[in-house]
């Protein structure tokens, strides 16, 4: 999946010492019904991972660090079970 930038994205993360921009992620901060700070990104899959989704494949969503910084998302198989663990591959 790769981020997409959209009219609402107001920021961009960037990784810690990236200096070719590949790891910036379009976003937008914003603010909830309740008044709670938050940071809303778009996805767009690849039509291979549209493929995967449609046959009932997991997203994954990996976060680095305690707060909302860049974060990974990607599409899983599906799992064996309800109860399959994460395993770091």
């Amino acid at each position: 999946m790769r981020p997409v930038q959209t009219e609402a994205s107001n920021v961009r993360l960037s990784l810690p010492n990236d200096t070719t921009g590949d790891g910036d992620l379009p976003a937008e901060r914003c603010v909830d019904q309740d008044g709670r700070q938050l940071i809303e990104t778009v996805w767009r899959p690849s039509p291979e991972e549209r493929e995967l989704l449609t046959s009932g494949a997991d997203v994954t969503l990996r976060v680095w660090g305690a707060g909302h910084p860049p974060v990974s998302i990607g599409v899983t198989a599906p799992p064996a079970s309800t109860t399959a663990a994460w395993t770091e591959g």
